[in-house]
C-alpha cells in the first residue's frame, strides 16, 4: 500500500438527520400522527394518579389517598413487586476459575461438582487446552474472559467456527507460538465472537501476513476496545495492512503495537489509521525505529484523538525534529496525561526545554524523557587530553 504525503485527518462536515416531530396525542390516547393510535381509540392509558400511587415509598404499608385516587396497595403486595423486579435483574457471574491441570477441566465439565456454571464468569488454563476441551466451555453461558497465555498453543486445529463461547467479551492467547498459520485459522469466519472487546495476541510470532488476515473484512470484532499486537513481526506492511479503512473498530481504546519493526513508512500508514480511531486512549508505539518522520506523521491534524491519554514512543530515535513536531501547538490532545520519550536522542538542550515547558503545563502529569543525552560516552577516558 503506497500512502501520499500525510499532512494530517481530513474533517468532514456531519450529516444532521432531522427526526420528526413525536406525534400529539388526543384525550382518548390515540395518536394524531396520520391517525395511527397507540393502544387503539377508546383504551385508557394509566392515569397521572395511578403512577403517584406506584411512586409511594416501598416501606409505606398505605391505604391513602393521592390526588383524589384510593391507593388501596399493601405493604405485602407493593414487597411481591419489589421481589419481582429484583428476580428480572440480569445474573452477574462473578466466579473466576483457575484449571491447573486436566483432571480440573474434567472435574469442571463433567455433572458432579460443586461449581454452579451460571456463576462462572472467567477461565484461566494452567495447560495446553485441546479444541475439545475449548468447546466444552459452552457449558457455561456466562463466561465472558478466558485467559489462554503461554499454553504452548500451536496447532492451527484448535481455531474453527464456534471453538469459542459467543458470550466471550476477552480473549488471551499471547505469548503462544500461533505464528502465521494459527492467525489465519482464527481469522476465519465464526472463530472470534462479535462481542469481544478485548483481544490479547502479544508474542505469538505472527508477522506481516497474519496482520494481513487479521485486516480482511469483518475479522475484528465490531465492539473491540484492546488490541495487543505487540513484539511481533508486523513491520511496515503488516501495519499498513491494519491501517487501511474500516480495518480498526472505531470503538477501539487501547492499541498496543510495541517492538512490531515499524519505521517512518508504517508509522505514517498507521497515521491514516488512528484518523478514525476517535475513542483511542492508550497508544503504545515503543521500541520501533519511526525516527523523526515517523513523529512528524503521528503529530497530523487530529491524529492523536480528543481523549488520548497515554502515548509511548520510548526507544524511537525521534530527535529533536520529532519532539518539535510533538510540541507544536494543539498536537498532544489536553486530555493526555502520560507521554514517553526515553531514549529517543532528543539532546541536552530539547530535554532541559521540554522540562520546562512541563512544570509549568497542567494537562501532563507523568513526562518521561530518561537517557536523551546525545554527548558522546568516554566511560574510560581513552579521549582524555
Amino acid at each position: 500500500m503506497v500512502w501520499g504525503i500525510f499532512k494530517g485527518c481530513v474533517s468532514t462536515s456531519a450529516v444532521v438527520v432531522s427526526s420528526p416531530p413525536p406525534p400529539s396525542r388526543t384525550p382518548n390516547g390515540a395518536s394524531n400522527n396520520n391517525g395511527a393510535s397507540n393502544h387503539g381509540a377508546g383504551n385508557s392509558t394509566p392515569s397521572k394518579q395511578d403512577d403517584a400511587c406506584k411512586r409511594l415509598p416501598d416501606n409505606k404499608a398505605f391505604k391513602t389517598i393521592v390526588n383524589g385516587v384510593f391507593c388501596a396497595e399493601t405493604r405485602a403486595a407493593n414487597a411481591k413487586r419489589m421481589d419481582s423486579k429484583a428476580a428480572q435483574a440480569p445474573i452477574q457471574p462473578k466466579l473466576e476459575l483457575v484449571l491447573k491441570s486436566r483432571a480440573d477441566f474434567d472435574k469442571l465439565t463433567s455433572g458432579d461438582n460443586t461449581v454452579d456454571r451460571q456463576d462462572v464468569s472467567s477461565v484461566a488454563f494452567k495447560f495446553t487446552a485441546t479444541k475439545e476441551q475449548i468447546q466444552a466451555l459452552s457449558q457455561f453461558p456466562n463466561l465472558t474472559k478466558l485467559d489462554m497465555s503461554n499454553r504452548g498453543i500451536k496447532s492451527i486445529g484448535v481455531f474453527s467456527a464456534g471453538v469459542f463461547p459467543e458470550s466471550l467479551t476477552s480473549l488471551n492467547l499471547s505469548h503462544n507460538r500461533l505464528g502465521d498459520n494459527g492467525v489465519v485459522a482464527m481469522s476465519a469466519p465464526g472463530v472470534l465472537p462479535k462481542g469481544l472487546e478485548t483481544l490479547n495476541l502479544d508474542s505469538t510470532y505472527m508477522s506481516t501476513v497474519g496482520a494481513r488476515a487479521l485486516s480482511a473484512p469483518d475479522v475484528l470484532p465490531p465492539r473491540l476496545k484492546d488490541l495487543d499486537l505487540g513484539s511481533n513481526y508486523l513491520f511496515d506492511d503488516g501495519v499498513a495492512a491494519l491501517s487501511a479503512p474500516d480495518v480498526l473498530p472505531k470503538s477501539l481504546e487501547n492499541l498496543n503495537l510495541y517492538r512490531s519493526g515499524l519505521s517512518a513508512k508504517g508509522a505514517e500508514a498507521l497515521a491514516h489509521g488512528l484518523c478514525m480511531t476517535k475513542e483511542l486512549k492508550t497508544l503504545n508505539l515503543g521500541d520501533n525505529r519511526i525516527g523523526p518522520e515517523g513523529a512528524t506523521a503521528l503529530s497530523g491534524q487530529g491524529v492523536l484523538p480528543k481523549g488520548m491519554k497515554e502515548l509511548d514512543l520510548s526507544y524511537n530515535r525521534i530527535g529533536p525534529d520529532g519532539a518539535a513536531a510533538l510540541f507544536a501547538p494543539g498536537v498532544l490532545p489536553k486530555s493526555m496525561t502520560t507521554l514517553d520519550l526515553t531514549v529517543n536522542e532528543l539532546g541536552n538542550d530539547v530535554v532541559k526545554a521540554l522540562r520546562s515547558w512541563n512544570a509549568g503545563s497542567k494537562s501532563l502529569t507523568s513526562l518521561n524523557l530518561g537517557n536523551n543525552d546525545t554527548t558522546p560516552r568516554d566511560p574510560y577516558g581513552f579521549n582524555a587530553n
